[in-house]
């Protein structure tokens, strides 16, 4: 295929994997919350990873971090901005997309695993959001939930169904287990 055609399919392709059909402003009824504190978003950038690639507006975590408290004060009116109108800015929306081969000569779009490239003030706000979403949310959750939870992945579940087979092994009694595998799950 010739450069145009390949950057035409990688198009389509991302497309459809990230194909969204929620409307122009899906959040603006659901956002109901109290305003986001400077304390938050300090804590938010805190913990935000240093030494990551940059998204499109080439932004680093070192360099929101390096503008200490007037940083943390003009982040935090920015981050209420977008909160409170449900409107984030297109280049704050536009990722790079990185194509990793998940195998040697790989030919088809699925054969490649992409990495999406953020602006860190996006990641930031997402990473507010998602702590207050956490909070709400693990008290509604069973404690049998593994996956998707802090301090309980599915790492936990296998090793509870390894016991559990032991278990019934060395009593000689049959133990049956089903496993899905839901393709592209986390693309």
């Amino acid at each position: 295929m010739e450069t145009e055609q390949i950057i035409k399919r990688w198009s389509e392709y991302v497309e459809q994997l990230f194909d969204d059909h929620r409307g122009e402003n899906p959040i603006q009824s659901f956002l109901r919350g109290p305003c986001i504190l400077a304390s938050e978003v300090a804590e938010a950038l805190t913990h935000m990873k240093t030494g990551k690639a940059c998204g499109i507006d080439g932004i680093n975590t070192e360099t929101l971090k390096a503008l200490g408290d007037f940083g943390i004060e003009v982040l935090t009116d920015l981050c209420n901005c977008m909160y409170s109108t449900a409107y984030i800015p297109e280049d704050l929306k536009t990722s790079v997309f990185i194509l990793l081969p998940k195998k040697p000569k790989a030919t088809d779009c699925s054969d490649y695993r992409t990495i999406s490239l953020m602006c860190h003030i996006l990641k930031l706000l997402l990473s507010i959001i998602m702590r207050r979403m956490s909070q709400k949310i693990e008290c509604e959750i069973s404690d049998r939930q593994t996956g998707f939870r802090k301090n309980s992945g599915t790492r936990e579940a296998i090793f509870s169904l390894k016991v559990t087979a032991e278990r019934y092994l060395e009593v000689h009694k049959e133990i049956f287990a089903c496993f899905i595998d839901y393709s592209k799950a986390f693309d």
